[in-house]
């Protein structure tokens, strides 16, 4: 009896060693098809890839190119706006500082400190991307610059347009700060070069179109 059982132990852990070992040569088949894989499309061995058919809706990366483009105009024209409203009232500052009873460094601080608060904003306007998106900070700073800039044409002392002037820069610094992450986020690395220099190229433009409509402005009678 003792030898009959010690016979069944014996064959019960030659198949569980048999099991064991089929498992382990399954486990490193996969795992050197997995090595394989990588290797062809990355030399990173940690990194997780989908196949080429694979698609997913909510990726931003997977939209169609021409959802990719509408981003990427939209984000142009914006910054081609906020750049085109901090020199746009530049010849009519004569007639601001008249109005206003501006001296000369007033008149050009109503117009210069809304580019310092461009250069500030994305201290705070970058980090409260990181916590609430970016969505919804480019959206808020959008209403947020269109407030304060309808503040600009309603002010009454010199002391209001100024800071109006000041809390619209603040806002039309969002597109500054997160205009190129959008962009990384919707196309690839292959595809973001044709993409960003339009994204940079449109804004720069803004700054010459300001004058000429805010010169137009200027010229037309109360």
């Amino acid at each position: 009896m003792a030898t009959s059982d010690s016979d069944r132990i014996e064959a019960v852990a030659m198949s569980s060693s048999a099991r064991d070992e089929e498992q382990a040569h399954q486990l490193a088949a996969a795992i050197e098809h997995h090595a394989k894989d990588s290797s062809s499309s990355s030399s990173d061995p940690y990194l997780v890839a989908f196949s080429a058919d694979h698609h997913d809706a909510t990726n931003p990366l997977d939209w169609r190119a021409g959802k990719k483009w509408m981003v990427t105009d939209v984000l142009s024209a914006t910054g081609f706006n906020r750049i085109m409203v901090s020199t746009i009232m530049a010849p009519a500052l004569p007639t601001i500082a008249r109005e206003f009873h501006m001296s000369p460094t007033e008149a050009a601080m109503s117009m210069s400190i809304y580019l310092l608060a461009t250069a500030l904003g994305p201290l705070v306007i970058g980090p409260l991307s990181e916590v609430y998106g970016r969505q919804v900070v480019l959206h808020g700073s959008s209403v947020w610059f269109l407030v304060w800039n309808v503040l600009c044409g309603f002010a009454r002392t010199k002391e209001t347009l100024i800071a109006a002037r000041f809390l619209a820069g603040f806002g039309a610094s969002a597109i500054y700060a997160l205009g190129a992450g959008v962009l990384g986020d919707v196309w690839r690395p292959e595809q973001r070069g044709r993409s960003l220099g339009i994204y940079l190229l449109i804004p720069l433009l803004g700054a010459a179109v300001g004058p000429i409509i805010g010169g137009f402005i200027a010229m037309r009678p109360p």
